[in-house]
């Protein structure tokens, strides 16, 4: 709408006015909610759709299971489990989200602090977790839509009134964004990483890198990581079995 805006009307009559018409906007709104109705009814658009939740979801376990589970052991020794987990049920490093399960575990964050033990609704509660992060995450591809051939950029927007979800944002920051055009893969550049860790001595990041981080370690996951994904829904059901034998 604003690349359709009268500039000189603005500036000079200070008035919102626009060089289409009614008519000719609301045709191009309607054309660009036709094609987010057909990206939703694309079956192969809402299995993508579904194993990113379930990434995110699997996500969550993994920093609930070991916040219960090793509750007294180290913070390098959470990590540690967070990021081998990461390579056994998805085939890939979170790093990002490491910023979130870092925070969790130095006790800096009050995540899960809305979650009780053997409360009837963790489950639902943990995957309402899981959908906040998502949702926020998936703004970020959605900057990769193109709506229209005239764009050259989509910005995605996102005005939420839950404090809870307003402050998961400060875990994902990100100093830049680049994308292809040609694939929509993004390429994000996180203003956290592991030198934030503070907590963590220059040894131990050390040995995460070397277990996690070198090139042949990165292959591996290459290798494995369709195969991880193509299991998501098991790995799943494993993980809240694990989870709720702990509580």
């Amino acid at each position: 709408m604003f690349r359709n805006l009268d500039v000189e009307a603005f500036k000079n009559e200070n008035k919102l006015k626009f060089n289409k018409t009614d008519f000719e906007i609301q045709q191009i709104a309607q054309q660009q909610m036709s094609q987010e109705i057909f990206r939703l009814t694309n079956e192969q658009f809402n299995i993508e759709y579904e194993r990113m939740f379930h990434e995110q979801y699997i996500i969550i376990l993994i920093i609930a299971i070991i916040r219960w589970k090793y509750s007294k052991k180290s913070i390098y020794t959470k990590i540690y489990t967070y990021f081998e987990m990461n390579q056994k049920y998805l085939g890939l490093m979170s790093v990002r989200d490491a910023n979130l399960a870092y925070a969790i575990f130095s006790n800096k964050s009050n995540f899960f602090g809305k979650i009780q033990k053997n409360s009837d609704e963790l489950v639902r509660k943990m995957k309402a977790m899981a959908w906040d992060i998502f949702h926020f995450r998936y703004l970020e591809k959605a900057s990769t839509f193109s709506l229209s051939k005239n764009a050259d950029y989509f910005f995605p927007a996102l005005c939420s009134f839950d404090d809870e979800f307003v402050k998961l944002i400060d875990f994902y920051k990100l100093s830049g964004l680049v994308y292809n055009k040609e694939d929509s893969d993004i390429y994000p550049f996180y203003a956290f990483g592991m030198d934030d860790m503070v907590e963590l001595s220059d040894k131990h990041k050390m040995q995460i890198q070397e277990a996690f981080f070198t090139s042949d370690a990165i292959i591996e996951r290459q290798n494995t990581c369709e195969n991880k994904r193509m299991r998501f829904n098991q790995s799943v059901l494993e993980l809240e079995e694990e989870f709720f034998n702990l509580i």
